[in-house]
């Protein structure tokens, strides 16, 4: 292709010649990532289709110009642009790309790249880093894979990247998106009724950017059943070549209807009458795409740990509902999903669930010291079933926490149990404050 037909097609993407850069609503990760923007390695942003990682990408540039980086020195490219089905994706054509950007743009400070959906160039990870290590670029890159720098950056980019997981919107982001504004506590009890109606649109259509933004319910729904698609089509099939598409996507809906319920390979296997290596494959590509997660069971020996089931839960509870088709009566389990969610979205903290006696749902740590209990209790309007507070308590005396949660859909209140205490308290607080509050 020719230097000014690519460059057109470029110039969609970026701020050459125009002012300001659109770059949505800021997500939290901004923050996280702009320190790293200054430094040599590659910042590698990866999460869900549709999670908002190309808009990330903008609002990163559009932090690098408010920095005072001149617009000619950015270059953004998102590598699934039709401009690049005209001819193979490698290396050759990030250079074409790069020497284009030179020739017609002329960048003449440090050079920003912005890659998007990176991992569909074969052998990006090693172009990358010759820029990176002779001090040509400053980059970021973006895909839809849990496993975006792998096997490269076992090999390729040890030691020279970081990696920002972008998860689906937290609360606090949605209610920004919806535009209800919470600075402190005080503000989030006087918006409390807002807040909580909020809170049941947002268990209902979960926390993908483009979803949260649609007022039109039906249009949202029909957005993230066509997100599964994708994912499934463009992230799973392609990707792993996989044969037996409708095996696949049985496998899939089932995890998602089964959220934050145990889950073993033997009954996928049984239940859809697929072989074990069927299983395995289907629900590591799963997982890799950012579809669900599993969190294991806590035990202090290892071997137990991996033997025991583990709990599946969906990554965004909204496109779960929309594939499910149903919502009322899962209301605890979304609702866990999201507690999960939110847990397991800080880099840091490692998630388990705990099974004694009784059972609790969360047991978090924080490198090798406990963090936290959280038991959810949504489902319940009257008094609080015991053995929720059984379980907690016993999930507290294993890890040695003084403190434990049950969060539930509207009880507040605290209560000691055993010399330990207890705190019960609303979705929608204990979100807020987990979050930042």
């Amino acid at each position: 292709m020719e230097p000014s037909r690519l460059i057109e097609a470029l110039s969609h993407w970026n701020p050459w010649g125009r002012e300001p850069f659109r770059a949505g609503i800021p997500r939290d990760a901004r923050a996280a990532c702009l320190p790293w923007l200054e430094r040599s390695e590659v910042v590698a942003v990866c999460g869900m289709r549709r999670s908002g990682k190309s808009t990330l990408l903008r609002q990163l540039a559009a932090a690098r110009m408010e920095a005072g980086v001149p617009a000619r020195d950015i270059l953004f490219v998102n590598f699934e642009d039709p401009v690049f089905l005209e001819s193979p994706l490698d290396v050759r054509a990030m250079d074409r790309v790069f020497d284009a950007w030179f020739e017609q743009i002329g960048p003449q400070g440090m050079p920003c790249l912005f890659l998007d959906e990176v991992q569909n160039v074969e052998g990006w990870a090693r172009w990358v880093r010759a820029r990176v290590e002779t001090g040509r670029a400053r980059v970021a890159v973006s895909g839809s894979s849990s496993r975006l720098l792998e096997p490269e950056i076992g090999s390729v980019l040890t030691g020279r990247h970081w990696t920002c997981d972008l998860w689906p919107l937290s609360f606090r982001e949605y209610l920004r998106f919806r535009g209800i504004e919470v600075a402190d506590r005080a503000a989030l009890l006087t918006a409390g009724p807002e807040v909580r109606q909020a809170l049941a649109r947002y268990l209902r259509l979960g926390g993908l950017p483009e979803p949260a933004l649609t007022d039109d319910e039906h249009l949202a729904a029909a957005l993230l059943r066509q997100y599964f698609r994708d994912l499934i089509y463009r992230d799973v099939v392609s990707r792993h070549e996989v044969r037996d598409v409708r095996a696949l996507e049985r496998v899939a809906h089932w995890y998602l209807v089964n959220t934050a319920n145990l889950a073993t390979y033997n009954r996928v296997k049984d239940v859809h009458a697929l072989a074990m290596d069927q299983v395995r494959s289907y629900t590591a590509h799963l997982e890799e795409a950012w579809l669900i997660r599993q969190v294991p069971r806590f035990s202090w020996k290892v071997g137990e740990q991996g033997r025991a089931p583990r709990k599946v839960y969906a990554v965004d509870h909204g496109l779960r509902n929309a594939v499910a088709f149903h919502f009322s009566g899962d209301a605890g389990r979304v609702a866990e999903t999201v507690v999960h969610t939110t847990l397991a979205r800080s880099p840091d903290v490692s998630v388990f669930y705990f099974q004694g006696k009784q059972g609790c749902d969360f047991l978090t740590w924080r490198g090798a010291a406990p963090a936290a209990a959280v038991q959810v209790c949504y489902e319940h309007d009257g008094p609080l079933p015991e053995r929720e507070v059984e379980g907690l308590v016993e999930a507290m005396e294993a890890a040695g926490l003084q403190e434990g949660t049950v969060v539930t859909r509207a009880l507040a209140e605290e209560r000691e149990v055993g010399g330990r205490r207890v705190r019960l308290v609303p979705l929608w607080r204990w979100l807020w404050e987990v979050e930042g509050g």
